[in-house]
């Protein structure tokens, strides 16, 4: 007695994926929603992204990084910025310069994001900032501007 057994080998492809799915999806681990209050401090570093951007049409100096603190508790930052003046020039030079002031929360662009809308010595900027692990960190990104767009981290202190 001979069984001859044809097995198509998309479908056969098919069962296995189609099984590995639900087996996955019953084991994989279920995600909460962010529920951060902001509280406390962060520290933060960000950087510039100059892709695609030349520095020298909106400004003779432009930041480069920064370094800083937010305290959410009293609504205030405190930072240091490395500038990058004469940019498309032959002498280009570096320059800091520190600068403070306040920011008001609200509601950001995605669930579970805030906008931190700050003025202060040299800053009217919006940031959107995305608490993760449990709070402890903020994923950082500033809004639409006509300067190159920053990204960074912020750590609770």
């Amino acid at each position: 007695m001979t069984i001859n057994l044809k097995i198509n080998l998309k479908i056969l492809f098919l069962v296995a994926i189609t099984t590995f799915l639900i087996i996955f999806a019953f084991r994989a681990p279920t995600t909460k929603a962010q529920s951060s209050v902001l509280s406390g401090s962060c520290g933060i570093i960000m950087n510039a992204n100059f892709g695609g951007w030349l520095a020298g049409s909106y400004g003779d100096s432009i930041g480069q990084n920064s370094l800083g603190v937010f305290n959410f508790d009293k609504g205030t930052f405190e930072s240091v910025t490395n500038y990058v003046n004469s940019y498309q020039t032959s002498n280009p030079s570096e320059t800091q310069a520190t600068n403070a002031g306040s920011f008001t929360i609200s509601a950001g662009p995605i669930q579970g994001t805030y906008a931190l809308s700050g003025t202060g010595s040299t800053v009217n900027a919006t940031l959107y900032i995305l608490p993760v692990n449990g709070g402890n960190t903020f994923l950082v990104t500033d809004a639409t501007s006509t300067k190159p767009s920053s990204a960074g981290v912020c750590q609770k202190i």
